[in-house]
């Protein structure tokens, strides 16, 4: 799935599948230095674009739509060595 790079202290970039909705996270790198990557499953695209809205901030989207809602199920992707995302 291709990402776009967003604003946020916690993560690198974001990506979003119409036919699932399903929302792909790449978290920056931890004290590992490994960025892992989340998908999130059933995601509404209205909180992927808030994601992406400059205005607003990702981590308190992730937060409060996301991270909080029993109802999304996340699934670990991956660590990876981090690099350079599509904008």
């Amino acid at each position: 799935m291709q990402r776009t790079k967003i604003e946020s202290t916690n993560i690198a970039s974001v990506g979003y599948d119409d036919a699932t909705q399903m929302l792909e996270i790449e978290f920056k790198p931890g004290k590992s230095g490994l960025a892992a990557i989340w998908e999130y499953t059933p995601v509404h695209r209205s909180v992927y674009e808030a994601m992406l809205d400059p205005a607003q901030s990702p981590g308190r989207i992730f937060h409060a739509q996301i991270k909080s809602n029993p109802e999304i199920c996340a699934e670990h992707k991956d660590d990876i060595v981090p690099e350079a995302v599509a904008s």
